[in-house]
């Protein structure tokens, strides 16, 4: 994938992102402020002073090997600050067991400065500035005693502090949200790297080269019936049948020059909902006024007549023997102009049958005869057969079903069509996700989809080989 399709990923579950950094900065925030106790800061300032037996350039002479007077001398009294000892004699001098629970540090106001500023923390407002005064007079004996340092001078009296000094809750909230942005980035971002399946119609493009013609949108079914529309993202029976027109819109001028006879629409693996949409594709056409002929070459699985519910007595075979003429072989359905070629179970080979002349020349005939002939085929990965058929054709549907179909098995039913040379061939996405924000297609007349349901209903859940829409 690349950095585009990360962020077109992102920008798909941005509902996700802010949902998840939410949470993060709430779950710190209730964190910080229900878990963690107020602190609170008091510092006394220093002056550390040169013991008289150095006079100040002596002093200077003596230590500016490595370091200045004054930054030697403040390094010296703050590690002596911060001993033990010092912690242990200002415990006693308050008249408690330890210090513990106070955090002490001490900062020189610059490398030359002589001035020293102890910090002490803790959760007693009170005893914070205790412990720091306790300190200052402490450290002024033992480096008296010690280092030979003449006096440490208190400038300023730690006083009991006023308000707490942490922790900085709003910190923790702000580092949750950011934790949380970033756990759902990455976790999107990973799922995306990982998912071996199609989800959109950009991918589809980029993986095959071929362009998106069409998106054929999901419809929630229950116990068998269509739901009623209950928002603008729901996908109506009437939503279905705009975008079937819309399909053959793209697909009439798909071809330049001349407008496709035959197509085939095939699937690169079983469940894709091909049946489906090429009947779909021929209802639009019949509804424009064109005689539309669907043809099953699915000789595997046939799936049309149990989709329409048309069980012809003749098919195909009779037609390529010469036993039947075409008005005997065809069947008619309930949608008008629109009529049905069965296949009979009785083909033994449908691989040989289909790549038979006399095959060629019964389509042929058929092409002459209909405005339209929609062909259904077997799964492209796992026989030959929609392949023989594409490379016929006059344009090629493959569909893709969001959410099912797998990258692998979409490139390798590419690599088929361009093996065949198959020229004209255009994707479509079935079950497709609405977009959000955007409004699905104008539906049709509310009593024309009423009287239509059944048949459209019929169609979207008796597809055997295929997917449901």
């Amino acid at each position: 994938m690349t950095v585009l399709d990360y962020l077109r990923l992102l920008r798909k579950h941005v509902a996700f992102v802010v949902i998840v950094t939410m949470l993060g900065a709430l779950a710190a925030g209730a964190y910080a402020y229900t878990m963690l106790r107020d602190t609170y800061r008091a510092s006394t300032t220093l002056y550390v002073l040169i013991s008289q037996d150095y006079s100040e350039e002596a002093a200077y002479n003596l230590l500016s090997n490595n370091f200045s007077v004054s930054a030697q001398i403040s390094n010296d009294v703050s590690q002596l600050i911060s001993s033990d000892r010092v912690r242990s004699q200002a415990a006693e001098l308050l008249g408690r067991s330890s210090l513990s629970g106070y955090s002490i540090s001490v900062m020189s106001g610059d490398e030359d400065s002589r001035i020293l500023r102890v910090y002490v923390t803790g959760y007693d407002s009170v005893g914070v500035a205790d412990v720091a005064n306790a300190i200052g007079e402490v450290s002024s004996e033992l480096a008296r005693d010690i280092m030979g340092v003449r006096s440490i001078n208190v400038i300023d009296l730690a006083t009991e502090p006023r308000s707490p000094s942490g922790p900085n809750r709003i910190r923790y909230v702000v580092l949750g949200a950011i934790g949380g942005l970033g756990l759902s980035v990455v976790g999107i971002c990973l799922a995306g790297a990982l998912d071996k399946k199609v989800r959109d119609g950009r991918t589809v493009e980029n993986i095959s080269g071929f362009p998106l013609l069409g998106l054929i949108p999901r419809l929630a079914v229950t116990d068998g019936h269509a739901k009623k529309k209950t928002n603008k993202h729901v996908a109506t029976i009437g939503d279905i049948q705009d975008a079937a027109r819309r399909l053959l819109a793209n697909l009439l001028f798909f071809k330049e020059g001349s407008r496709p006879c035959s197509v085939v629409v095939c699937s690169p693996a079983a469940d894709e909902g091909k049946s489906t949409v090429a009947f779909l594709l021929a209802q639009a056409m019949a509804r424009g006024g064109s005689n539309t002929l669907l043809v099953e070459c699915n000789l595997r699985d046939p799936a049309l007549a149990d989709l329409l519910d048309v069980h012809a007595r003749k098919g195909m075979i009779g037609l390529t023997t010469g036993e039947t003429v075409v008005l005997d072989s065809v069947s008619k359905t309930r949608q008008k102009n629109l009529y049905l070629l069965d296949a009979e179970l009785r083909i033994t080979n449908p691989t040989e049958f289909i790549a038979s002349t006399a095959f060629a020349d019964m389509m042929n005939a058929l092409e002459k005869r209909f405005d339209y002939v929609v062909i259904d085929t077997a799964p492209l990965n796992a026989y030959a057969d929609a392949s023989l058929l594409a490379f016929q054709a006059d344009a090629v549907l493959l569909v893709v079903r969001e959410g099912h179909s797998t990258k692998a098995d979409l490139r390798a039913a590419t690599k088929q069509l361009r093996r065949a040379h198959v020229e004209h061939v255009g994707i479509v996405l079935n079950c497709a996700s609405p977009l959000p924000g955007v409004t699905q297609f104008s539906s049709v007349d509310a009593k024309q989809a009423e009287r239509e349901q059944s048949v459209v209903s019929l169609s979207l859940h008796g597809d055997r080989e295929d997917a449901r829409v």
